[in-house]
């Protein structure tokens, strides 16, 4: 079933992963959000940019010269007319699946640097989410939005993927996206440890009948890294044959 939903999370008071942002239709009303809240701060692309629509602002220029890439210079083509700005977070990134936990890597250059890309590399389990921090994750976060979801009619069977910042401060979950696939290079770290037969426990879940099969997954841990061809995730070169390098 395909259904559209207005869905809006109601979290415990002391649960604390609302994200404060704000959404914002042109570069002199996102300016004067940016200067209130101060830097760091986060400028997102609201639409398809390849996975690289996202800027972490260190100092107000920065953020100043994101806006207006995204609205006024149109270096990204699906912007919608707005961006998203989002309080930065200082943490440790990690992707809940609902079963299993994995963290990506998003930059190209050594030391964590060069813009966002669409994930260089990924490792599971991920020591940040402890089986505390998974039962957490579990009962504030993925339980509430499944209940809102079916209490809307709209019942979701799939692969429920969380985003999640674990903030350095006070060392909680706070959820920055959902997504509904097996992303890549998330998903390969987990098939290499996933024990059970895929399959059937992709039919399983078709049918609703997940209660009948198990998850098995290999203690060790797993990594993949992603190669790239030089200069990305800017202008970079095409038809490079690595292999034979």
């Amino acid at each position: 079933m395909t259904c559209s939903s207005n869905l809006k999370l109601h979290p415990r008071e002391d649960s604390g992963y609302l994200l404060q942002y704000g959404t914002f239709p042109d570069s002199p009303s996102a300016i004067e959000y940016i200067k209130e809240q101060g830097a760091p701060i986060v400028i997102k692309a609201d639409g398809l940019a390849a996975g690289k629509g996202v800027i972490v602002a260190k100092t107000l220029d920065e953020a100043y010269e994101a806006v207006d890439s995204m609205l006024v210079k149109g270096d990204f083509d699906s912007v919608g007319g707005k961006v998203i700005v989002e309080e930065y977070l200082e943490g440790e990134e990690a992707y809940f699946f609902a079963m299993e936990p994995a963290r990506d890597h998003k930059r190209v250059g050594d030391g964590d640097t060069s813009p966002n890309t669409w994930r260089m590399g990924a490792y599971s389990p991920t020591p940040i989410l402890t089986p505390e921090l998974q039962f957490t994750v579990m009962s504030t976060i993925i339980v509430p939005t499944n209940k809102a979801m079916a209490e809307e009619g709209c019942k979701y069977v799939g692969v429920l993927y969380a985003g999640l910042v674990i903030e350095k401060k006070s060392g909680l979950p706070k959820l920055i996206e959902y997504n509904v696939l097996f992303g890549d290079p998330e998903c390969q770290v987990l098939m290499f440890r996933l024990e059970s037969v895929l399959a059937q426990v992709l039919l399983a879940n078709c049918k609703r009948e997940l209660s009948k099969v198990t998850l098995n997954w290999s203690p060790g841990p797993a990594m993949v890294v992603v190669m790239a061809s030089n200069g990305y995730p800017g202008s970079y070169e095409k038809g490079s044959d690595y292999m034979s390098s």
